[in-house]
């Protein structure tokens, strides 16, 4: 009994060595069916309208892009300055006296 346990020891073990082995060599390949397992299935958005700027709604494509272009060029410009703008930077300017020194590498 005791020499059938240890042939089933050793056995077992030669069975793992082999399992790792294989591993090591050939490793966890990711395969297109294991990545499509993985993606996200949804439907895709689609923006049925948008409101222009009187607040009515528009779902003509066309008229959507144009909508959207205006809205993105109206976020990229430049903020508008006010004349006493200047003066409070003139006077965060006097508070703030801290300096970054430029040094050479």
């Amino acid at each position: 009994m005791k020499e059938l346990n240890e042939n089933g020891r050793i056995r077992t073990k030669k069975f793992q060595k082999t399992a790792k082995t294989k591993y090591l060599k050939e490793g966890q390949k990711s395969t297109k069916y294991f990545f499509n397992l993985n993606k996200n299935k949804h439907d895709p958005q689609v923006i049925a309208g948008l409101l222009n700027k009187n607040g009515k709604l528009v779902t003509d494509t066309t008229k959507m892009y144009e909508i959207a272009s205006e809205y993105h060029r109206e976020l990229q410009k430049p903020p508008k300055r006010e004349i006493n703008d200047t003066q409070k930077i003139n006077n965060f300017l006097k508070i703030v006296n801290l300096t970054v020194e430029n040094k050479e590498a």
